[in-house]
């Protein structure tokens, strides 16, 4: 008996069989202006102008109490909506320690809300309570570290905005050379529009009586700024406030530098000649 054999798929199952392909992958999409990490980036810097603001209105030239109160609670809010909800019991937290400034602002009192917030902030950065010990742990990290990661960021901003490519001294070259014709031309420009508009010329008359603020005032709304940033991006530093687990290590150890040959021979000799004398 003969068989017919027909060599291939024909056309009509091929197209048919389009149910037989596997899932197709397709290249992720680029981040919008709507992602979450640009919408973050976006209201940091809104966000902190707002609670240097809020400093400056309740903490310089007013006593302390119910301002230093409500600016502990609002700063504790404002990391905990930057932090996406994470980590609520903080800010409870940081409000229960900070009740004894409402009562009576002293010293045992202001060392409260700061153990407040300090430990909200590390319970937010950690997304949750991790017990006592990383609490504190992480409040004298936060301490220490905050304003340094505040100076990092803004320093890492700096470099992002310079031409790339070459070192430093380059690269400041490439910045002065690229923004030296702009701005001085615009100020020549600038000054001959102020000459011949009078209007502008008032304007800037009047812009020569107003008072600056004091240098004290600039240099706190600087600390203000530098002891506010870190709790706005607590959960980026969650690697930094968490101490690391501790390693055992097996076998022989590695000695100090100062037990070194050389040491161990010269002390051999004076405890020697100590002796003969």
């Amino acid at each position: 008996m003969k068989t017919f054999l027909v060599r291939g798929v024909p056309i009509s199952i091929q197209q048919d069989g389009w149910w037989m392909d596997g899932p197709v992958k397709r290249p992720p999409a680029p981040p919008g202006k709507d992602a979450p990490g640009n919408r973050a980036r976006m209201e940091r810097p809104l966000l902190l102008l707002a609670l240097v603001a809020l400093a400056d209105a309740l903490l310089w030239g007013v006593a302390p109490g119910l301002s230093l109160f409500v600016f502990g609670a609002v700063v504790l809010l404002a990391a905990l909506v930057m932090a996406e909800g994470r980590g609520w019991g903080g800010v409870i937290l940081g409000v229960v320690l900070g009740l004894p400034v409402l009562e009576q602002a002293q010293v045992l009192s202001v060392l409260f809300w700061l153990a407040g917030l300090l430990t909200g902030g590390a319970w937010i950065a950690m997304g949750g309570w991790q017990g006592l010990r990383m609490a504190v742990l992480g409040a004298l990290r936060l301490a220490a570290y905050g304003p340094f990661s505040a100076l990092a960021d803004t320093a890492r901003a700096l470099t992002r905005t310079m031409p790339s490519g070459g070192t430093l001294p380059n690269r400041l070259d490439k910045l002065v050379l690229g923004w030296a014709l702009p701005l001085g031309a615009g100020v020549v420009f600038m000054s001959l529009l102020i000459e011949a508009n009078p209007i502008a010329r008032h304007w800037l008359d009047h812009a020569r009586e107003l008072r600056l603020p004091d240098a004290g005032r600039v240099g706190f709304w600087v600390g203000a700024a530098l002891c506010l940033a870190p709790f706005l991006r607590l959960p980026a530093l969650r690697q930094r406030l968490t101490p690391a687990a501790r390693r055992e290590v097996y076998g022989p150890r590695r000695l100090p530098g100062i037990f070194n040959p050389d040491a161990v021979r010269r002390s051999l000799i004076l405890f020697n000649a100590l002796f003969a004398v």
